[in-house]
């Protein structure tokens, strides 16, 4: 999952509900220095990775392997093995990481973009 904060492409994802969605015209380019999510028109955005850390699972899962590079080498071998990232784009980053709770809260924004290319 790629979480974003205050992103300039917020308000152009679709809210997200209860199903995560496929949203139409956007898609995803995860590599080992950056990340780029790219919308329809104009819109999108690079991240670079010092940007984006890996965290460990959000299930209480520890973190396999505390070296930045590697995580987010595993990260984006796990995104091409699943042809796409679950994006959520939110207005602020939260004290607290609760996916059911930030997706429940309405404020939540994006869903599953498939691979560029």
């Amino acid at each position: 999952m790629l979480l974003l904060a205050g992103a300039p492409v917020h308000d152009a994802l679709p809210a997200v509900g209860q199903e995560v969605q496929r949203p139409a015209g956007w898609s995803v380019l995860p590599r080992l220095t950056m990340c780029v999510v790219d919308g329809p028109g104009e819109h999108g955005v690079v991240i670079p990775a010092l940007a984006a850390p890996v965290l460990p699972a959000l299930d209480g899962g520890a973190a396999e392997d505390a070296d930045e590079e590697a995580g987010m080498g595993d990260w984006c071998a796990d995104a091409e093995a699943a042809g796409g990232v679950l994006v959520l784009s939110l207005p602020h980053l939260p004290a607290e990481l609760d996916l059911a709770g930030l997706m429940a809260a309405g404020s939540a924004r994006g869903g599953f973009l498939p691979l560029a290319g």
